[in-house]
């Protein structure tokens, strides 16, 4: 991955003046729909895009620009030289002449996120071994999983690139069911048989859908990327976050106490205990596969799913499945040895 910008579209500086739609908020940023006027008097619209830009409801820190300069210029010239129907389009970066930093990267509107559309499916209430009402079916899982391995095996065998941070939130999903990958502000350069990162490359990815390679900080490559795909296979099932149970349980027991408790020294005795006792048990479960309800266990409907879903989350990456292999045993390949 080059760290010039050559391939990087530089436009003016500033947004059209418009009501923001917002769709997803990141580290010190928001992604919004960009709606745009037609080019011609007969063509009153065109397709939107999506501009990732700074969040202006958060307080900046002094570098905060320059740092955040330097993560759109990352992303723009990551996103430039990928061209994959899988893969959100890059439209170009937005500069400021006058400061010479980047203040907007302009993308494809890819409509909203899967992990919206699984919090449709949710149910307030619903116990981990109830069935959901509305579970996905197999052919939607199905199509998810292969969208998304295509788009896997594209960045890892013809880009060398992993994604370095995949979930459901960074997959967008259309009306008619595509399914584009997003956020490459994580992404990292692999190389060698093995497609693994640079020796002592940092994991920067979201911790419930990390790998345990990345979490302990071992080597680790392409196969980190798969282990993120089968915790969004697991949403998919389950229509629950990964380790969801600890992790809700935890930001409960913190929203509970908000705010008059949110400084640490604050916090009584008791209340510190439970909070260490719950991040030592929610560390304990992060890269590991997480359970399965009771409901799904029988469930002959979503095999391939399912199967995809343990062959993914290996501990050992040497026999977790490519994304090749994947999409051989998604094809109706064998459930046992793959190529």
């Amino acid at each position: 991955m080059s760290d010039n910008s050559s391939q990087v579209a530089q436009l003016p500086a500033s947004l059209p003046q418009q009501p923001a739609k917002p769709l997803g908020l990141g580290t010190g940023v928001e992604v919004i729909r960009l709606e745009r006027p037609g080019a011609h008097t007969d063509s009153p619209y065109r397709s939107p895009w999506a501009a990732k830009r700074a969040n202006p409801r958060l307080a900046k820190a002094p570098s905060s620009d320059a740092a955040l300069a330097h993560r759109l210029v990352f992303e723009a010239d990551v996103l430039a030289r990928l061209k994959h129907p899988g893969i959100i389009g890059y439209r170009g970066l937005l500069i400021d002449n006058s400061l010479g930093v980047a203040t907007s990267l302009l993308m494809q509107f890819g409509g909203r996120s899967l992990m919206e559309a699984i919090e449709e499916r949710q149910e307030e209430g619903r116990g981990f071994d109830q069935p959901p009402t509305q579970p996905f079916d197999s052919e939607f899982i199905v199509s998810m999983a292969t969208q998304a391995a295509e788009a896997l095996r594209y960045l890892h065998y013809e880009q060398k690139l992993m994604h370095g941070d995949l979930k459901s939130a960074n997959l967008l999903l259309t009306d008619d069911g595509r399914l584009r990958m997003c956020d490459f502000g994580s992404a990292l350069p692999l190389s060698g048989d093995a497609l693994e990162a640079p020796p002592g490359a940092e994991f920067r990815g979201t911790e419930l859908w990390a790998a345990p390679e990345a979490l302990r900080a071992d080597r680790f490559g392409h196969k980190a990327d798969m282990w993120s795909l089968g915790m969004v296979l697991y949403e998919l099932l389950t229509l629950d976050l990964p380790h969801g149970d600890l992790f809700l349980r935890r930001a409960e027991e913190t929203a509970c106490r908000l705010p008059v408790s949110c400084a640490s020294d604050r916090l009584t005795d008791e209340e510190r205990s439970i909070d260490e006792s719950l991040d030592d048990l929610l560390s304990s479960r992060l890269g590991t596969r997480p359970p399965l309800p009771a409901w799904l266990l029988p469930s002959s409907g979503r095999c391939r799913g399912l199967t995809a879903f343990e062959r993914l989350t290996e501990i050992d990456p040497a026999v977790r499945l490519s994304a090749m292999q994947l999409l051989q045993l998604l094809a109706g390949g064998s459930n046992g040895e793959l190529d």
